[in-house]
């Protein structure tokens, strides 16, 4: 009797190892079929994580739960990971480190940049000053009526001292030391002098200022004369604008259904219009002369305006506020 109970509890041990055994299987690859899936979803779309964020809270206290039971079997404990091989963490921490090794790299850009831009300034401020001083520069400059003017950091203003536009700047001598040139501007745009070491280097730039004078005032009378003409034609146009605005005022006041209709009401328009603070107006006035309103041109606006009670009503303005009302 006792062997036979032996024999059955020795079977139902069997049968509860086999039994958990089985879970632990079923459960290890329920958990990679979870993690195989929440992988790929991280791997397609980053975004779905957030939203999975607790489906993988849950697998990861499951996977605690089946390392107790293997604890309880005696088995060694199982890395039941279902993270991907790199995390958020990780990348962002790639681009920091990538954002200052640019940011790094560019900080030693401008160093040399600013090295070599002091160095272009040392290297051409004896240049620029040899040239001011020489006294050929100077006299082939006063030949065509030019002189040095209003000097700065290694720029200076050549004068009209002769011509049409005497005591006026026609050229502008500059250095650029991040390009390391000279430049000229003028009316005619700009010139570049990049090989100012050269001995060649000052007889071609006061050439370039000689050749080119005549051609400058030139430029600048045709430009002032354009101007001066593009100015008389706009007053020419405002000027017969106005007209045309005060003919319309005109025509307004003068029509007969205007004038029948005030009639009706006791009142007329003054003959002729008066001129104030920017206006031209026609009174309205009683059979005593007293002003009940008036009509006017805003002469700068182009706007006509009902004055009454010594308020300014844009007559477009009402037109759309009776609208308004109309609707209401």
């Amino acid at each position: 009797m006792k062997k036979e109970i032996k024999t059955k509890n020795s079977i139902w041990k069997k049968v509860a190892l086999l039994a958990v055994v089985l879970i632990v299987a079923s459960n290890s690859w329920l958990i990679w079929q979870v993690s195989h899936v929440v992988n790929r979803m991280d791997k397609y779309n980053q975004g779905v994580v957030d939203e999975v964020g607790s489906v993988m809270g849950d697998v990861k206290l499951f996977a605690d739960d089946l390392n107790e039971i293997r604890k309880f079997l005696l088995l060694p404990e199982k890395n039941y990971s279902v993270s991907g091989e790199v995390g958020d963490g990780e990348i962002e921490e790639n681009e920091r480190n990538n954002q200052n090794s640019v940011a790094l790299f560019a900080m030693l850009d401008s160093f040399v940049k600013e090295e070599q831009v002091a160095k272009n300034k040392l290297q051409a401020g004896p240049v620029f000053e040899g040239l001011l001083v020489n006294q050929e520069v100077k006299n082939r400059l006063n030949v065509v009526g030019l002189s040095w003017g209003q000097k700065g950091d290694l720029q200076i203003k050549l004068m009209d001292s002769a011509g049409t536009f005497r005591g006026q700047p026609l050229f502008n001598l500059i250095f650029v030391s991040t390009e390391n040139i000279f430049k000229v501007q003028s009316v005619l745009g700009e010139q570049n002098f990049s090989n100012y070491s050269e001995a060649t280097f000052s007889n071609k730039l006061i050439d370039y200022l000689v050749n080119n004078t005549e051609a400058v005032r030139a430029k600048r009378l045709a430009d002032q004369e354009a101007q001066a003409k593009a100015v008389s034609q706009s007053q020419e146009q405002v000027k017969e604008s106005l007209e045309n605005q005060k003919a319309e005022l005109n025509n307004m006041v003068r029509d007969a259904a205007f004038v029948e209709t005030l009639s009706a009401m006791g009142l007329k328009v003054r003959e002729l219009p008066r001129e104030e603070n920017n206006k031209y107006i026609f009174d309205i006035v009683d059979a005593e002369g007293k002003i009940k309103f008036s009509l006017a041109l805003e002469i700068t606006s182009g706007m006509i305006k009902v004055i009454r009670d010594n308020r300014e009503i844009d007559l477009k303005n009402f037109l759309e506020e009776e609208g308004s009302k109309k609707k209401l």
